[in-house]
């Protein structure tokens, strides 16, 4: 534990009156036993580099579950600044609020997931840069960039003092303000595209929910392995202009959930070999609208449900064209993926991130409330969020602007 300084100059003034009153008291005694006790009373050297060997910290934490804008706050601690064999101390640089962060806080999660129960650090995203390495450390190096190896690991702070194996290396790129979006956008996207089926150069994948952050990744990194994208969006007043993103970014077709409904999309998609995977994050009839059009064989993976409504496929669909459904949930695959793995993920994912675009805004630990509004603003689910906010403890950009 830290010892303010006015602590410390009370206690050696303490020991300065107690030495003086045993001399005196001992003024009989040789002078060698009287130097004796001085040495024994004499305030340790060891005691007051205590400072010397800690860093305060920041962090936004919560003491009980419960509504964020209410029990969240900003505390300033002390941390070791010396990493024992096997620890990194790491300097957080940026931290990413999403939707599990806040449902955490609020407990909703249960059993679901071993989170940090409160007292505990928020934040499950973020990177940051490698201050100092244990003797034992092999993997990281003084500036190395990590992200955290684990969700709810407490990166709304300033530092993170952890294991090895608790960090994963993460490439040096251009655009660092990718970093802290890393789980929840390009990794989700790219396992979406990896894990169900065996997508090549010419396939075509149907999505709902493609102007949400894990969407727009979706679209990129597609579009970058030639695959093309069906991207179905809310008719909201802002079409325009998420459709003219959505087709700079590399979308194929965008079109609103009411044309799901009417003959003339599947004239529209009609010059496309049928999808092979339909991505759902919203659920209800657009998802059904989807299985309806995959191909024979086809999968559909459910990794969200941002109407709150069921997946509702019917029989014939799946009798007669053989339809699998499957769901993807991120916080269960990084708790049981090997960390060897989730590094190789990372290292293959390093170059299309350079690649990629980020939307979101930067704010500062100390605006943690604003920040938490402006992201409630943006909607409850990630269909409706086509950006990110991001806590900056550096400023990337200036605070609260566009990445």
């Amino acid at each position: 534990m830290q010892l303010p300084s006015r602590s410390s100059a009370v206690l050696r003034r303490a020991t300065l009156l107690f030495t003086s009153s045993i001399s005196s008291s001992l003024s009989s005694s040789s002078s060698s036993t009287t130097s004796s006790f001085v040495s024994l009373l004499r305030p340790s050297s060891s005691l007051f580099s205590l400072q010397a060997r800690h860093l305060l910290s920041k962090a936004i934490v919560y003491s009980s579950f419960g509504d964020p804008l209410s029990v969240l706050k900003l505390e300033e601690r002390t941390i070791p600044d010396t990493p024992k064999d096997d620890e990194v101390l790491v300097e957080i640089l940026a931290a990413a609020i999403n939707h599990g962060d806040l449902n955490i806080i609020r407990g909703h999660f249960g059993s679901q997931l071993r989170a940090n129960k409160p007292p505990a650090t928020a934040g499950s995203e973020g990177f940051g840069k490698v201050l100092k390495v244990g003797k034992g450390v092999k993997s990281f190096k003084v500036d190395d960039h990590v992200i955290p190896s684990n969700l709810f690991s407490g990166t709304w702070t300033t530092h993170l003092l952890g294991k090895e194996k608790d960090f994963l290396k993460f490439p040096t790129l251009k655009r660092r303000e990718l970093y802290p979006a890393m789980f929840g956008g390009p990794l989700v996207a790219d396992r979406l595209l990896s894990d169900f089926v065996n997508l090549k150069h010419g396939d075509v994948i149907i999505q709902n929910g493609a102007n949400g952050g894990v969407g727009l990744s979706i679209v990129q990194l597609a579009a970058s392995r030639g695959i093309k994208t069906i991207n179905i969006i809310r008719n909201s007043k802002k079409y325009s202009d998420v459709c003219e993103r959505l087709k700079s970014l590399g979308g194929y077709i965008i079109v609103p959930e009411m044309y799901l409904f009417k003959h003339e999309f599947r004239r529209t998609i009609g010059d496309l070999p049928q999808p092979r995977l339909a991505l759902n994050s919203v659920g209800g009839p657009t998802a059904t609208e989807m299985a309806r059009v995959l191909a024979p064989g086809g999968t559909m993976v459910t990794y969200g449900g941002g109407s709150l409504r069921p997946v509702e496929v019917p029989a014939s669909t799946l009798l007669y064209k053989d339809i699998t459904l499957k769901g993807f949930w991120v916080p269960k695959w990084i708790e049981e993926t090997s960390y060897e793995q989730k590094q190789q993920v990372v290292n293959d994912l390093g170059p299309s991130l350079d690649r990629m675009k980020l939307f979101g805004e930067a704010f500062f630990l100390e605006d943690h409330r604003r920040a938490i509004e402006r992201f409630l603003e943006m909607g409850p689910s990630p269909t409706q969020r086509h950006a990110r906010v991001i806590f900056s403890t550096r400023p990337l950009t200036r605070p609260g602007s566009i990445l």
